[in-house]
């Protein structure tokens, strides 16, 4: 499949790369399939990682972030290999999930202007534990 689209975006028992195309998704893959820079790699599977360790299948209720702020690093990692992939893909168009704001990106500038200016007045989040 020649691939023109990639959605970052972690989800329980999946790989957190998206790919498709023309904006449709098709599959979700491991890092490796799209991308051959060991560093980015590993630092996407333990982005993944931490994750997929939020989550008790035992427990659903208890799901999240222990706290914003582990919330927002979270993002905030998630932003700096969104950033990487696209250089690395430059001809991709590369979209991200964010889970402070519940939205999908397509501008890394906007998502960061967002967790800079808005993120620290807000009371709530879904991904953070009550």
């Amino acid at each position: 499949m020649e691939i023109n689209y990639i959605k970052i975006m972690p989800e329980i028992g999946c790989y957190p790369i998206w790919v498709g195309v023309d904006g449709n998704i098709k599959d979700t893959v491991e890092i490796e399939s799209i991308c051959n820079d060991l560093v980015l790699i590993k630092e996407f599977n333990t982005w993944d990682s931490i994750f997929q360790n939020i989550y008790d299948l035992s427990d659903l209720e208890s799901v999240g972030f222990d706290d914003k702020e582990s919330l927002i690093a979270f993002e905030r990692l998630g932003i700096c290999l969104w950033n990487k992939l696209s250089i690395l893909k430059p001809d991709v168009k590369i979209e991200y999930f964010s889970f402070v704001f519940d939205r999908v990106y397509d501008n890394i500038l906007e998502l960061q202007n967002d967790l800079d200016n808005k993120a620290i007045y807000m009371d709530s989040f879904i991904w953070v534990k009550p």
